[in-house]
């Protein structure tokens, strides 16, 4: 498993995919940026940490190209071939996924943050929104692992990119609409819905339906992952 992370990164250094998407994720801010969306970077860091369609098209690119790349280039055949198993390469391209969306949610919204801050100013300090950035990755992350194990499974099941891309943002949509809208007719139970908590931890303190949201997103990635390997077991790729 481990010359499999080996080659990933090197892969990952010679694509360049995740420092694209991340480029293409900032560069929209910095532009919203210069045209007046925000007003200081304070109010830009919950301004930015609620709007999670960002992120989740991020993710879902980043997966597609990562994920899916593989069984079109033949790389894992070949691992299969050299005689690795296939629950060691499964692992291996969950944690180089999941390392490289962690990546995605915590630079974005700091590069973007912080950029904000030198053009348009603070109302406390640089180091005060870079600690609190710090805390709102690290509140937010695990909300994220159930919809990261979705598009995870979609790229085993369906193995092309552009199918998996177009499916997980699809999804994504989707997901995010629907809780948003019923959430917002009164449907209570939906609080505990990771994507309704995605938006709440920035409102303040972190409540009882964020650790029931965080186990729900757990959850959902853990099926996500047992329903990748038994899928992957189950294919004929030699």
């Amino acid at each position: 498993m481990r010359n499999i992370l080996k080659a990933d990164c090197y892969k990952s250094k010679s694509s360049h995919a995740l420092w694209i998407i991340l480029g293409a994720m900032t560069a929209f801010c910095w532009i919203s940026v210069l045209i007046g969306t925000y007003e200081n970077a304070d109010t830009a860091r919950i301004s930015i940490g609620k709007d999670i369609m960002v992120p989740f098209f991020a993710c879902a690119a980043y997966g597609a190209i990562l994920l899916s790349e593989d069984f079109s280039n033949g790389a894992i055949r070949f691992y299969i071939a050299a005689g690795y198993k296939k629950s060691s390469i499964l692992i291996a391209k969950l944690i180089h996924y999941l390392a490289g969306c962690s990546v995605l949610l915590f630079l974005y919204p700091c590069l973007s943050v912080l950029f904000i801050a030198v053009v348009k100013g603070t109302e406390t300090s640089i180091a005060h929104i870079a600690l609190q950035l710090f805390f709102d990755f690290l509140k937010v992350l695990p909300l994220y692992f159930g919809l990261l194990g979705i598009f995870f499974l979609f790229a085993f099941v369906m193995k092309k990119g552009s199918i998996v891309a177009g499916v997980s943002i699809a999804s994504a949509i989707i997901l995010v609409v629907f809780t948003n809208k019923f959430y917002d007719f009164g449907v209570s139970a939906l609080k505990y819905s990771p994507i309704t908590q995605m938006g709440l931890v920035y409102d303040g303190k972190l409540s009882f339906a964020y650790c029931i949201a965080v186990i729900i997103s757990l959850a959902v990635m853990t099926l996500c992952i047992l329903g990748s390997m038994e899928r992957f077991k189950r294919d004929e790729l030699l």
